[in-house]
């Protein structure tokens, strides 16, 4: 398969999924990642098949990261995926997981191809920040992670989260710096963590994801910045 161009690739679904088809083929390897505060997480994996009526994708975790796969990955509403040999980037929806860690994911909602020469980087020298009021409570939490449809954020064991699944947030505002995104969520998944899971939450805790709902164009575009543009992203994983 040959090269597809980039202004192709941003532009048609198609493209991306010839991609996709052809780095399974290949059995190339590829990364789920994940926007931190701190740094950026890499999962190994390869593409093992592709349903096009269903509009599915299959991807297989490095055995090693199965453990990890299985009590991280499925708190998320949506999966970052990183492609190297053809630079593509793009974000699908968390479908499930099975016992040997095989991860469903949706057809790509939102992809994009690194262009090393003129790369539009979000300064994240500042934390991605979500402020919000659930339950009488204002919250003002850092970001976990990130995709194009919701967010996930971790709640120590001390901190009394009482959110229930398909709750809905209002006014939601997530900032980074000085620019703010804003929009509704729901809650769609609440994960507890057993200690020393997370360096942050040595007694446990709790791992809430959120769906965004209604957000604008002008959040959606701030937000896809942030995806794409995190910092160490591709120093990281090239």
């Amino acid at each position: 398969m040959g090269k597809v161009s980039m202004e192709k690739l941003i532009e048609d679904l198609n493209d991306v999924i010839e991609v996709i088809e052809g780095t399974k083929d290949k059995g190339e390897t590829v990364f789920a990642w994940y926007v931190f505060n701190d740094h950026t997480l890499k999962v190994e994996l390869t593409i093992q098949s592709i349903d096009k009526e269903g509009e599915e994708i299959l991807l297989l975790p490095d055995p090693k990261s199965v453990f990890f796969i299985k009590e991280m990955i499925s708190g998320l509403g949506t999966i970052n995926v990183y492609v190297p040999k053809d630079l593509l980037i793009f974000s699908a929806e968390f479908k499930n997981i099975d016992e040997e860690g095989k991860l469903k994911i949706g057809f790509p909602t939102l992809f994009k191809v690194h262009d090393r020469r003129g790369w539009d980087r979000v300064q994240l020298e500042a934390d991605v920040l979500a402020l919000f009021e659930l339950r009488g409570k204002t919250w003002n939490k850092k970001v976990f992670d990130l995709g194009s449809g919701g967010m996930s954020i971790v709640f120590n064991k001390t901190e009394h989260f009482r959110g229930e699944i398909q709750e809905k947030v209002e006014n939601v505002k997530i900032k980074v710096g000085e620019k703010t995104a804003y929009c509704e969520c729901t809650i769609v998944n609440i994960l507890q963590l057993k200690p020393y899971m997370l360096e942050n939450c040595p007694y446990g805790g709790t791992r809430v994801s959120f769906k965004f709902d209604n957000l604008g164009s002008d959040s959606k575009d701030f937000l896809e910045k942030i995806l794409f543009s995190h910092i160490g992203l591709l120093k990281d994983l090239s």
